[in-house]
């Protein structure tokens, strides 16, 4: 008896193991083409950005045409990168993964506020909002346009557009601001009512600007 225990408790570390070694190497990594940065002259005749933007150095760059987010599967999450984050957030709300999507976030507080606000404004269940995620995503591609670093931030811009558009395709252009976290970069709502989003000086000002009751919500439904 004690014999045929030992050889299933061997036998279950040999399964732990092989499981173990079948899942490595599945984190995705985003390959991106080098970011064309820019110093942005400020334009200080606008007195809206006179004497206060120039409090917040920044510095900007602009993705190649064409970079779409590929949608990945929850094993290939991976947070090492703001653009492999941003991969991984996309990835969540086309999977139609409610967990997934929480775990991008830089606490669980946060993420719990943002979908009860989503639920609440929509009207939805949880389990209807996973549903109408994986159908919006399933008709639309994601792009990643451009990247701001400002101090311990980075703010990834991104527009969707119908697949049938492609890279020239109109869309909206919003942010998922990042934050480094123990090694990882996770979604924050530090800079929401930051002025640097405000008055978006490296796009001259043309940003529509995302209110902050509407934080998070903006660009997932």
């Amino acid at each position: 008896m004690r014999s045929l225990f030992s050889c299933r408790f061997r036998l279950s570390i040999i399964l732990t193991v092989v499981l173990q070694l079948l899942t490595l190497g599945t984190s995705f990594s985003l390959e991106m083409s080098p970011l064309l940065w820019t110093e942005k002259k400020l334009d200080t005749k606008k007195r809206v950005i006179e004497g206060e933007i120039n409090k917040y150095p920044f510095k900007h760059g602009k993705y190649n045409s064409g970079n779409k987010v590929p949608y990945i599967n929850k094993l290939q999450q991976n947070y090492s990168t703001p653009e492999n984050a941003a991969v991984s957030y996309f990835s969540a709300l086309a999977a139609g993964d409610v967990n997934w999507w929480r775990s991008s976030w830089s606490s669980a507080s946060v993420a719990k506020t943002t979908l009860e606000k989503l639920l609440g404004r929509f009207k939805l269940r949880e389990d209807k909002l996973s549903e109408k995620w994986k159908t919006t995503f399933a008709n639309r591609d994601v792009y990643l346009i451009q990247r701001v670093d400002y101090e311990k931030y980075v703010v990834v811009f991104y527009k969707q557009v119908r697949k049938d558009k492609g890279p020239d395709g109109r869309g909206r252009i919003l942010p998922i601001v990042l934050k480094k976290m123990r090694g990882e970069w996770k979604n924050t709502e530090d800079l929401k009512a930051h002025p640097l989003l405000r008055y978006a000086p490296w796009n001259n000002g043309k940003y529509d600007v995302i209110k902050k009751s509407s934080w998070g919500l903006e660009g997932i439904l």
